[in-house]
């Protein structure tokens, strides 16, 4: 058997949620439009074949490799990444 009770209930916290949902796109509508900012990277974006620093985590010893070489040793947790910056 269906519980009817839990089914109305639903349906007018749905109903109460698009009437908020309306109000608030009235409410855009009626004002300024919302200008967002451009997303700035600030982190350049390591390509493949770049040359990187890296760190052994657990001994502290660094080296120098492609990317595409540190990047399993990155992803194992072992190794982390140098800032150059």
């Amino acid at each position: 058997q269906t519980d009817v009770s839990k089914l109305q209930a639903g349906r007018t916290d749905l109903t109460q949620a698009s009437q908020q949902n309306q109000q608030v796109a009235s409410r855009q509508q009626n004002g300024q439009p919302i200008k967002r900012k451009p997303e700035v990277r600030e982190v350049r974006k390591i390509g493949r074949n770049d040359r990187v620093k890296v760190l052994n985590v657990r001994s502290g010893e660094t080296k120098e490799m492609k990317f595409k070489q540190a990047e399993h040793l990155i992803a194992n947790g072992l190794w982390q990444l140098v800032d150059e910056s």
